[in-house]
């Protein structure tokens, strides 16, 4: 019931965003990208709450194709000269918005074998030569909380100030970084709805589980990418136009959701949760 909870404060920003670029009179293209996202993110979730192997799958190979899709954007043209998207047809995914939630679960897994600090900086390596400073500091605020060797940390920080100092001369793309600008001039109403919209995103996963490190780690996360916009140029999450942190938010709770489906190896695995049939049937311990 609660990963549901978690799911509904993350389609508010997603409605909130959308009827902003609407009355603001955004092309289009602008506030549809939103809703397909959205629909494909709540797919996503769906179909990952109900996959018994999930686990397995982000302890494997979807992790280090995340990595490597943030690895890949240094190959592809850059904007001004930053690298920060993956060009998907007339889509441009910001590959790190994608694979951080991915890598910080996977990271959360990992805790007592500490697998999962080498997932974080590999994928944290990658942000500096991009440049992303507002993805790498979301990164060293977020992942600690999953790290097996709390001093890799430091780390996170440096490539995040190295990420800073680097330079980048992006513009303000239209109703992608403006999106508060524009809700001020709109009046009182329309900034309290955007405030109550990135506050739902932010506690969407402590909603599910806020005694998970995962969870607060995920938290943490999406509460940075929404400081960053007031320091530098950077999307503002869910409530501005982008697949990308859209599909991330999603892909983050699907992973974090308690599991429906158990499989017959599970029934033997005590660290998998059982419900309903599967646990009034499980053997004894």
């Amino acid at each position: 019931m609660r990963d549901r909870l978690g799911v509904v404060l993350l389609v508010l920003p997603l409605l909130v965003g959308v009827a902003l670029m609407v009355v603001e009179g955004a092309p289009r293209s602008r506030w549809l990208v939103n809703v397909v996202a959205g629909g494909l993110g709540l797919l996503a979730f769906a179909l990952l709450r109900r996959s018994a192997r999930r686990d397995g799958v982000v302890r494997g190979y979807a992790a280090w194709l995340a990595v490597a899709s943030v690895w890949a954007t240094l190959a592809f043209p850059a904007a001004d000269g930053v690298s920060r998207w993956l060009p998907l047809g007339p889509l441009h995914l910001h590959a790190s918005a994608i694979a951080i939630p991915i890598v910080l679960v996977a990271a959360g897994r990992h805790t007592k074998d500490g697998r999962g600090d080498w997932l974080v900086l590999a994928l944290a390596a990658a942000l500096p030569l991009q440049p992303d400073a507002g993805q790498a500091t979301a990164l060293a605020i977020g992942a600690p909380f999953v790290l097996a060797q709390r001093r890799w940390a430091w780390v996170l920080v440096f490539l995040a100030g190295w990420a800073w100092w680097r330079p980048d001369d992006l513009g303000v793309a239209p109703y992608v970084e403006d999106v508060l600008p524009r809700a001020v001039s709109r009046g009182v109403a329309w900034v309290g709805l955007c405030v109550a919209a990135l506050a739902a995103y932010a506690i969407a996963p402590l909603v599910v589980d806020r005694g998970s490190a995962t969870h607060r780690a995920i938290a943490a996360y999406f509460v940075a990418t929404i400081v960053v916009g007031f320091v530098g140029v950077f999307p503002v999450p869910l409530l501005g136009s982008g697949a990308s942190p859209i599909l991330g938010a999603f892909l983050a709770l699907g992973l974090l959701s308690p599991r429906t489906a158990i499989t017959a190896n599970d029934r033997d695995d005590p660290t998998v949760p059982l419900r309903g049939d599967d646990a009034a049937t499980a053997p004894a311990p």
